[in-house]
């Protein structure tokens, strides 16, 4: 088998219940790599030679000299700064009049160290492929809602936030004989949030019990935190 002229990466799937593939690179100049595996379950999972453990995508590394990166200064303000602008000007219009320049400078460092924490829009949401989500409905029946009428005025609202959800990869298209009716609901700005009416699947769905401390402990126990 020849060399791959290109770095080369093994996408996130589920090998087999509870145990996953996590995304990992593989650099071309060698083979024999090792490749990052969940298990999310309680107990050994032993997994055969040669299982086939997905697909092997090509990519590019990125670089400190490519483009995308920023290594120099402009009018003594870097370009990282510039990139977080969003994220940093807010919260230091909300930092107290007291504050000195090396606590702001301290401020600023902190944001930009974790840039990547923040969301930048509606859809800049943090998520996890390698852990698949089931809901326990026990032996019933699917429930199937029959299509509900919203006003005409909501219909182009609907259509256009429910692009936007597939355009950006958070739902696709399906065909269950599980189906929920959407609910729009009004927020304070006067648009509108997209939600699905899920009370008839929460009606029949298994429900976990965790033992839970007492809120009055859990606040005694932050008793002289800074």
């Amino acid at each position: 088998m020849e060399k791959p002229l290109e770095d080369i990466a093994a996408d996130t799937h589920q090998l087999k219940p509870g145990v996953y593939v996590g995304r990992t690179l593989l650099p071309s100049n060698h083979r024999n790599v090792k490749v990052c595996i969940v298990n999310t379950t309680n107990k050994s999972q032993p997994i055969p030679i040669d299982t086939y453990l997905g697909h092997a995508i090509p990519v590019t590394v990125m670089t400190s000299d490519d483009e995308e990166f920023c290594i120099r200064r402009t009018d003594s303000t870097s370009c990282t700064e510039k990139a977080s602008h969003g994220i940093i000007k807010p919260v230091l219009e909300k930092l107290p009049v007291d504050v000195t320049a090396k606590q702001r400078q301290q401020v600023i460092n902190f944001l930009q160290e974790f840039d990547d924490m923040f969301s930048r829009g509606n859809f800049d949401m943090g998520r996890t492929t390698l852990v698949e989500h089931s809901i326990d409905t026990g032996d019933h029946r699917p429930i199937r809602q029959s299509l509900r009428r919203h006003p005409l005025a909501l219909l182009d609202e609907i259509d256009h936030q429910i692009d936007e959800l597939i355009d950006n990869d958070f739902i696709e298209s399906a065909a269950s004989p599980w189906a929920s009716n959407v609910v729009m609901v009004k927020k304070k700005d006067g648009s509108f949030r997209l939600c699905v009416d899920y009370k008839r699947l929460n009606s029949v769905t298994y429900k976990d019990s965790y033992p839970l401390p007492h809120i009055n402990t859990c606040l005694e126990s932050m008793s002289g935190a800074v």
